[in-house]
């Protein structure tokens, strides 16, 4: 909590990953991200948008969207601001309350349904 707090950016530059907790915290506390173009990454992350994917290894590309990012604050709290925009539209914990009693609801319509026949 307390480094994230403190952070300007979150950077991981990962070679496999499935959907990085790691990330999707680093957005809830309105930080831009630097990271590799794998697993369920680009899903969260959208270039020039709320920060910068990249393929694993391409280290100088990485290191000047960190360069650029540190260095131009603007840039970098919109990037937060999206970063944090999109974890209230789809990773809120009442987004995912919302899509567990919308599963239910199907659920038991279908069921009530199948049962008619």
């Amino acid at each position: 909590d307390k480094l994230l707090r403190e952070a300007d950016i979150f950077f991981l530059p990962s070679y496999n990953e499935g959907m990085p907790m790691s990330i999707l915290d680093a957005m809830g506390y309105g930080l831009p991200i630097v990271s590799t173009d794998v697993g369920g990454i680009p899903k969260i992350v959208v270039s020039n948008r709320n920060g910068y994917v990249y393929q694993p290894a391409d280290c100088e590309r990485m290191a000047d969207a960190l360069y650029e990012t540190l260095s131009n604050t603007a840039m970098r709290r919109k990037m937060g601001a999206e970063s944090s925009l999109i974890i209230e539209k789809e990773y809120s914990i009442d987004i995912h309350i919302r899509k567990i009693e919308e599963l239910y609801e199907s659920i038991r319509i279908h069921k009530k349904t199948s049962l008619s026949y």
